[in-house]
């Protein structure tokens, strides 16, 4: 099923012909066996799962996905990129939800018309992502755009921002978040000069890896903390192999890390809170206190202990022996009693 660009139907949406191709129907016809490149079932009202046909070369489609559907795309392994130019591969709109996996282990979204601005995926919803790759190659485009109101969960899989070019107008960015994103894991990789994250708006992070490619020796950030805006960032936890993690530029004044792995900490320095330090592998871990020696001090019981131990001492066997009980010293709550044998004639 190839359908039009959405900003083409946008356009026409007066026109009749254009008006009369339902979202759903977009859906629903994966299911229907009408599409050469993805094969659907619906599981109940408004669940579907679709997966990547198992057939030879890129396939290509536009995928909508309407308010109320929740829609789980198995990429199977295969690379998919848009049908008609100028779309973004993925559409999720207001309401509607998308789960992204991929059993094949290399499957992948991509542009196939790199000269467009359009995102791979533009989420207006919510976006699962729990496996797969998103190479973001278009010219001063983004692998996924997490728009105001929508809610975009990384899990797994990996982002890559992969367009070099003179100006920000014309390289990619891997994430741009306008809404509200969490990181849980997943591997992202700046190949050129543009961060692979600018966020936004609120983004937390607590696991992933966080890498420099093999693409342009000039690299901003891995991370642009959007300058001007309320962004606001929370890394407690994830790797990044990378010099620089925060632009400079950015709104740095509200991140605040309390976690992770860095392999330059002292770009991060001014981001750990008193109560934080770096151990040896640059691992943000909490302060220790300084163990200070606990000295105690006989208690009243065992002092009284003592005194009966040496009120035993018998006067009436002088002749013999007497023995005289000294305490010398009490360390810890130990006493230590020595013996002492005193002859008398």
């Amino acid at each position: 099923m190839k359908k039009l660009c959405l900003g083409i139907v946008a356009l026409f949406a007066s026109m009749i012909w254009i008006s009369n191709v339902s979202a759903l129907d977009r859906i629903q016809n994966f299911v229907d066996g009408e599409s050469d490149d993805i094969e659907g079932k619906k599981i109940e009202e408004n669940v579907y799962e679709l997966k990547i046909k198992d057939e030879p070369g890129d396939l290509q489609d536009d995928i909508v996905i309407e308010q109320g559907e929740t829609v789980t795309l198995d990429l199977n392994g295969k690379k998919l990129t848009n049908f008609t130019p100028g779309c973004s591969v993925i559409w999720v709109k207001a309401g509607g939800k998308l789960i992204l996996k991929d059993s094949g282990g290399t499957g992948e979204l991509t542009a196939k018309d790199t000269e467009s601005s359009a995102s791979i995926i533009s989420n207006s919803g919510t976006v699962i992502m729990n496996g797969g790759k998103i190479t973001s190659n278009r010219k001063g485009s983004v692998g996924i755009l997490n728009d105001t109101n929508g809610y975009l969960e990384i899990n797994g899989g990996s982002i890559v921002a992969d367009r070099d070019g003179s100006t920000l107008d014309e390289a990619s960015w891997g994430i741009t978040n306008k809404g509200n994103a969490i990181i849980h894991g997943g591997t992202f990789i700046q190949n050129y000069k543009v961060s692979v994250i600018q966020n936004e708006k609120t983004m937390q992070i607590t696991n992933g890896e966080f890498k420099v490619g093999e693409g342009s020796s000039e690299h901003f950030a891995n991370i642009t903390n959007a300058a001007g805006s309320d962004a606001s960032l929370e890394i407690s936890g994830g790797s990044f192999e990378t010099d620089l993690v925060l632009s400079e530029l950015g709104n740095n004044a509200n991140v605040h890390v309390t976690g992770g792995t860095f392999q330059n900490t002292e770009s991060m320095k001014n981001y750990i809170g008193d109560e934080f330090t770096f151990d040896a592998n640059g691992t943000v871990i909490e302060k220790q206190e300084e163990e200070i020696p606990e000295v105690t001090t006989p208690s009243e019981e065992r002092e009284q202990e003592v005194a009966e131990e040496a009120e035993e001492v018998n006067p009436d066997t002088a002749d013999s022996n007497v023995i005289l009980l000294i305490s010398l010293l009490i360390i810890g709550g130990t006493t230590f009693a020595y013996k002492a044998k005193k002859m008398y004639s």
